[in-house]
């Protein structure tokens, strides 16, 4: 009996060409959320993810950060084979009581 493609496995699939057969599903990224005497502050883990990458948005007292890493492309270079793939991520909390929604920001 053969052993059914696991997603990892569909989502790192690669053409003759290098190009990715499969999109990965959005991910959730990890966190940590740190509190002073003025802020809450939400560090997500998004490496290689640039600040214009990234949306916040609030919908009532849910916020929710989300967008989509692409790989860089290196100059110079063919590429032959990948498995990093663009992946989306998506992550929501919500707010606390007393939390200045025009204050919320990106950095």
């Amino acid at each position: 009996m053969s052993n059914p493609a696991t997603a990892q496995d569909r989502a790192v699939a690669s053409s003759a060409n290098g190009a990715s057969a499969h999109r990965q599903p959005a991910r959730t990224p990890t966190v940590q959320v740190l509190e002073t005497d003025q802020a809450l502050v939400v560090v997500a883990d998004l490496p290689g993810v640039s600040l214009d990458q990234v949306e916040i948005t609030i919908d009532q007292d849910v916020l929710t950060v989300r967008g989509a890493a692409a790989p860089a492309a290196t100059d110079g270079y063919r590429l032959l084979h990948r498995e990093y793939v663009e992946t989306g991520f998506a992550r929501s909390f919500t707010l606390p009581d007393g939390i200045d929604r025009a204050q919320i920001a990106a950095m």
